[in-house]
């Protein structure tokens, strides 16, 4: 079921010296969905952005690099803070997004 947002599921993923499995560039992103529990242990988790809406969530675990968030549970949505949006999609000068 789609939850909003960009959405990449993970299934059977082997990685061998990684240090960070995700990394979100200026603290923004999608959410990482793992199946199968291979990247996070925890089957049906998500990895999210490191934002502070999830600090206090007792379902949530910030990475000591604090480059990510692992959820135990499926988080639906993130609401991001970023100085400038990067998106060509939008026109930050006028506010209103385009093509119109």
């Amino acid at each position: 079921a789609h939850r909003g947002g960009y959405e990449i599921e993970l299934w059977n993923v082997t990685m061998l010296n990684v240090e960070d499995v995700a990394h979100f560039k200026n603290g923004v992103g999608g959410i990482l969905i793992d199946g199968d529990g291979s990247v996070t242990g925890l089957p049906g988790g998500s990895i999210v952005p490191p934002t502070g809406q999830l600090r206090n969530n007792p379902n949530c675990t910030m990475n000591p690099t604090a480059r990510y968030t692992v959820c135990a549970a499926v988080v639906r949505r993130l609401n991001v803070g970023i100085e400038k949006w990067t998106s060509p999609w939008w026109d930050t000068n006028i506010k209103k997004h385009y093509p119109l």
